[in-house]
């Protein structure tokens, strides 16, 4: 498959590129190129055989187009990244706001980044939610849960100050849907789903 446009100024201090198109079993071989004001170099040489054991669906933000639904009232954000840990994006909402992910194969993992405005309250963490049909959910609890507080940014009060929290679950067997129910004022900034592609 050819996958254009990969570019670093969207994805800080991560990895800048998950291929969702593999599925685990699966031999893949890969060749890239870069592309600048300058034009395009050679392709490289190939890489692989890379082996698959399984797919990381990652969401960073930059739209909303990844989710399979979503509350009314999200919000994209884009500014003050210095309040993020120079991470680029993110999406906010307030409690009982949600969105939703469907994966194509039975999820093992998922990942969540949350930042939390100290000046508006303590950390509430979210309500993750999981099923297999889409239709009954089951509510599950983190397997690892870890908190940071970041500094606010120079020259600016207190009020801005975050507390990053990075959630693990590790959801029952057969699940293929997520959702993410906002509990207070939060700002998510990344979500990873393993799972083994199309089944």
């Amino acid at each position: 498959m050819l996958k254009t446009m990969v570019s670093d100024s969207e994805v800080a201090y991560r990895p800048l590129f998950s291929d969702e198109t593999a599925n685990a079993g699966e031999v893949w071989y890969y060749r890239v190129t870069a592309r600048n004001a300058g034009g395009k170099p050679p392709v490289s040489n190939v890489v692989g055989p890379v082996y698959v054991r399984e797919i990381c669906q990652v969401d960073e933000f930059s739209d909303l187009s990844r989710v399979a639904g979503q509350s009314a009232g999200l919000t994209l954000d884009n500014t003050y990244n210095a309040r993020y840990a120079e991470h680029l994006f993110r999406v906010c909402g307030t409690t009982n706001d949600w969105l939703s992910y469907a994966v194509a194969g039975p999820v093992r993992e998922v990942r969540l980044t949350a930042f939390f405005t100290t000046a508006k309250g303590p950390v509430v963490d979210p309500a993750i939610l999981v099923s297999s049909d889409g239709e009954a959910f089951l509510p599950v609890s983190p397997s690892k849960r870890s908190e940071k507080a970041h500094r606010a940014p120079p020259h600016r009060g207190e009020h801005y100050r975050q507390t990053q929290v990075d959630y693990t679950f590790t959801p029952p067997k057969g699940i293929r849907y997520v959702r993410i129910v906002w509990s207070v004022p939060m700002a998510l900034d990344r979500v990873e789903i393993d799972h083994p592609g199309r089944s």
